[in-house]
């Protein structure tokens, strides 16, 4: 470039050189307009290329903001624009999400000039936005839970970990076969129909069985719901929101990373016995359980084979399991096993017959429970867990969060408990809630890759240190979280920066 302008600048000259009038004002266009001229074009430059870049850079925060406030999501197999309210997904119109963009933008005028581009933007963005993806609200998963328990399944866990399973095969895991009873036919075809509807695969839970099939034993898992001789049916208010039940259940399998280890996070070794009954099991063993539970010997009795086989189908009831091994192979494993008269069909000489807890916990909660007005509240989940991590605890109980919140109830009448799932004003002494996010937050102060802008992504990492002795739900953390904060959180979960340089 430079020996370009030499060279036109000496074609110039040698053109009019002997031209005084010319050669002047090439002089003068040169010596004194043109330096003026270039340093204006240059601070022109540098003046467009700033407002351009803070342009670009409020255009970036108003589109992050816009996404993270308005909970929008996009489903893409049938193009359906979802929003989230907190408590619900809903159909939402892509022109009126188009109109609240434009609205929003006319009140920054700085971005007015780049509106279109900013919502085609967003609008693109948010096309990539799964509401699986979403983070439930407290509300949103204890809705679920309601219209799951009592309605499916015996208890809250064991419908936790029904979530948790179809959220494992949502995210790809399908190393689990579950052996489903008929009373969650219906459930399970709702499940599959919306998501297929939805997002576009057929066979999202393929690994849901209706009847067992020479399924490898190890495998497989049994899902705790209330026996029934009729299949239960989805009503209109679980129905309706089948897309809020597939965002739990990919946040439960996400946060437990699987139904299995949900089960060792619950506690309940009654559903973790129940759910993993095959799982340490051959045919042969099985048949020995139920010989031990079932049988004792006794000299000169007989059971004839037919009523043997409604003793296995009635061990089997008793503990709401399906048939799982084939009759042809279970009369024969009878067969050589106990004394057998083939003549007469007929099994000989053996026949049938069909609270340290409560200690344990009122010992726990006398030690470690104190009265503390105003303490952040507990959830009966969490103290099954921290008195399972107690010495007050042995591996042999049997705690689910039914039984917990009843024998609260009964021992101690004067706590104060709401929904069925909190418990407040009381403070463990081994788990200072607030203290926990006291010290977490100091830690994201003095680490700028831990500062952040929404308090939303300060619960996801928070849920992922593995220094948590429990990991506390997104609602308890949240309103902790906005009363350390104070004046520098907004309603809508947004931090100002400068709480994390205040040291006060």
């Amino acid at each position: 470039m430079e020996e370009r302008i030499h060279d036109k600048l000496t074609e110039l000259y040698e053109k009019y050189v002997g031209n005084e009038y010319v050669l002047n004002r090439l002089d003068n266009y040169i010596c004194n307009i043109l330096p003026a001229g270039l340093e204006k074009a240059k601070l022109d430059n540098e003046k467009r290329t700033k407002r351009r870049e803070q342009l670009s850079a409020d255009a970036d925060s108003f589109t992050e903001r816009f996404l993270n406030k308005g909970n929008y999501f996009y489903c893409f197999r049938n193009e359906l624009y979802l929003h989230y309210n907190g408590e619900h997904f809903v159909a939402y119109s892509e022109d009126d999400i188009q109109h609240q963009i434009l609205t929003s933008i006319t009140h920054s005028k700085n971005l007015v000039p780049w509106k279109h581009k900013i919502k085609i933007n967003i609008m693109k963005r948010l096309r990539d936005r799964c509401p699986l993806d979403a983070i439930p609200e407290s509300k949103t998963i204890q809705n679920i839970l309601n219209n799951l328990y009592p309605n499916f399944f015996v208890s809250k866990n064991s419908a936790k970990h029904f979530l948790a399973s179809v959220g494992d095969s949502i995210r790809g895991d399908k190393n689990n076969t579950y052996i489903v009873p008929s009373e969650l036919k219906d459930l399970i075809r709702e499940i599959e129909t919306v998501y297929y509807t939805h997002f576009g695969s057929a066979s999202i839970l393929s690994n849901f069985k209706l009847k067992y099939y020479a399924h490898d034993y190890a495998k497989c898992r049994f899902l705790q719901c209330i026996p029934s001789n009729n299949i239960t049916s989805v009503d209109n208010r679980l129905s309706k929101y089948i897309i809020d039940l597939l965002c739990v259940a990919k946040h439960y399998s996400e946060r437990y990373q699987s139904s299995d280890n949900y089960l060792n996070h619950s506690k309940d070794s009654f559903l973790k016995d129940y759910v993993l009954f095959l799982s340490n099991k051959t045919p042969e063993t099985l048949v020995d359980t139920f010989i031990q539970d079932a049988l004792y010997s006794c000299s000169g009795a007989k059971i004839k084979s037919k009523n043997m086989i409604f003793v296995w189908k009635k061990w089997l009831d008793e503990r709401n399991m399906p048939n799982i091994i084939f009759y042809d192979t279970l009369t024969t494993m009878f067969k050589g096993k106990m004394q057998y008269d083939n003549e007469n069909d007929i099994y000989l000489d053996i026949t049938s017959s069909h609270l340290p807890v409560v200690s344990s916990f009122v010992n726990f909660w006398d030690n470690c429970m104190k009265e503390d007005i105003g303490a952040p509240e507990l959830e009966i989940d969490e103290i099954i867990t921290l008195f399972s991590k107690s010495s007050f605890f042995k591996s042999s109980f049997h705690c689910s969060e039914e039984f917990i919140l009843e024998l609260i109830h009964y021992m101690y009448p004067e706590v104060v408990t709401e929904e069925c799932k909190y418990v407040l004003n009381i403070r463990c002494s081994e788990w200072d809630k607030k203290t926990d996010i006291d010290l977490f937050l100091e830690q994201c102060k003095s680490n700028n890759n831990m500062q952040f802008t929404y308090l939303t992504d300060c619960y996801e990492l928070y849920t992922n240190r593995k220094e948590n002795l429990i990991t506390m739900s997104k609602r308890c953390f949240e309103k902790i979280a906005r009363d350390i904060m104070e004046s520098f959180i907004d309603e809508d979960g947004e931090i100002n920066t400068d709480f994390w340089t205040n040291t006060v």
